[in-house]
């Protein structure tokens, strides 16, 4: 054991491996062509199936309902998750929302305008002082901007290091799942500055959701993330 190491399947010290962290190379280890799923198909019968099966009452969630107060413990439980702390310059006081959805409720103002002044700073409508608070032991309100949202799993590659994974992405179509993606970041002269085999990896790297991804793709325009301007996604089917 001290000499293989072998990190992906064996425990080494006894132990539950709740909270451990797997390193990208330990990820593609079982990932691709090692994963059980690689390269198997569903036919649309099967698709609907396991939808059937799934839904309605044979659904384990069908007909649960969780009061607002479960809800909201379960929202500030999660380990991202950050806080708003707003100062009212008029009144001297201090409120801290679970989120900037709550902040804006609250106010009155749109998120964007609130993301808005985050980024460039200064009083919101001449009266509010905005802060962003991490429920963690890190000071968020102390970084720069374009830190606030830094990936704290030690997963993520640096940013230009261009890595290929080797996870592929299945796209529906009409009677199978078959057919396998890559997705390449361009910059304004067609040059390939990242590839990826997944949107989820793609989302990882910039740190951003997975919709927020889709959109790009759909939009298929340049767009700035992380200091890095006039990149584009695309999408590139492999034969």
């Amino acid at each position: 054991m001290d000499t293989l190491k072998p990190e992906y399947n064996v425990l080494l010290i006894a132990g539950s491996p709740e909270g451990r962290k797997l390193s990208y190379e330990t990820l593609n280890k079982l990932s691709g062509v090692r994963s059980y799923w690689f390269g198997k198909s569903r036919c649309e019968l099967t698709m609907e199936k396991i939808r059937n099966a799934t839904s309605g009452k044979n659904n384990y969630q069908y007909g649960t309902k969780r009061t607002e107060e479960y809800k909201a413990n379960l929202a500030l439980a999660q380990p991202t998750r950050i806080r708003l702390s707003v100062f009212d310059n008029q009144t001297q006081t201090e409120v801290i929302y679970s989120s900037i959805k709550a902040a804006s409720k609250a106010l009155g103002y749109s998120r964007v305008a609130i993301d808005y002044r985050i980024k460039k700073g200064g009083l919101l409508k001449d009266r509010y002082i905005l802060k962003i608070v991490s429920i963690s032991n890190v000071d968020y309100s102390t970084l720069p901007t374009d830190l606030i949202k830094q990936d704290t799993t030690g997963l993520a590659p640096p940013l230009n290091s261009g890595v290929l994974f080797n996870k592929i992405a299945k796209q529906p179509c009409s009677s199978h799942i078959s057919h396998s993606n890559i997705f390449e970041v361009i910059d304004e002269k067609g040059l390939v500055v990242y590839s990826f085999t997944s949107v989820e990896e793609c989302a990882l790297m910039f740190e951003v959701s997975r919709r927020t991804i889709q959109r790009r793709l759909a939009k298929n325009s340049f767009f700035a993330f992380k200091g890095n301007k006039n990149l584009m996604i695309r999408r590139v089917q492999l034969q």
